[in-house]
This record gives C-alpha cells, structure tokens and sequence, in this order.
C-alpha cells in the first residue's frame, strides 16, 4: 500500500535530515547494525501503539511508520553483513508461540 511505502519513507527521512539527532543518511551502513536497538524501538512503538497512540509525539508520523522502518534497517544490515545479532534464542518460546499460533488458527479445508 502507498500510505504505508510514503509513511515509511518519511520516517526514514526524518531519522536522515534531523539535526538534532545528526543520523545521517544511510546512517546504519557505517556502523554495524545492533539488533537490540532495533527490537529495542519497534517493541517501544507497538506498545505505544497498541496503548491508543497513532502518531508518534516527536515526529508525528505513525508508530506503524516507525515500525516498518526500523524492520528495514534489519533486513539491509542482515542483507549487507552488517548485522549484530545480540538476540537471546529461546527454543521454548518460539514452541509455545508456534502452538498458540497453530491452535487459534481457522481451519481452511484445501480447494
């Protein structure tokens, strides 16, 4: 969807031509990318979110916007070697969540 691609973009500028924040464009290519920080923000702006909140206070794009690009800036850094990945594996989560999944999904009879 456009709205989102636009949306998106416009955070992803906003992270480049903020002075106040000095990023940069393309920021997240010259030093390796930690995927904590990244979960770090995009678990921030679901909860923010989720919680009622459209559009984020400082930027006033939405945190759905925030979200999308922060999960760009993953797969470019996985994509270019430049990705850290401090994330703590959990075979028993993934599991459980599996389950959950598995359990609350419809049952669609194949065509």
């Amino acid at each position: 969807p456009r709205v989102a691609l636009v949306q998106e973009a416009a955070v992803l500028g906003l992270g480049a031509d903020c002075p106040a924040k000095a990023y940069g464009r393309w920021n997240w290519r010259d030093d390796p990318v930690d995927a904590e920080t990244y979960v770090g923000a995009i678990e921030r702006h679901l909860t923010l979110w989720a919680a009622g909140e459209d559009l984020d206070e400082q930027s006033g794009v939405s945190h759905l916007a925030h979200i999308r690009a922060c999960c760009a800036i993953l797969l470019d850094a996985i994509d270019v070697g430049a990705f850290l990945d401090g994330r703590k594996a959990s075979a028993e989560t993934i599991r459980i969540l599996k389950a959950y999944d598995a359990s609350s999904m419809p049952v669609v009879p194949a065509a």
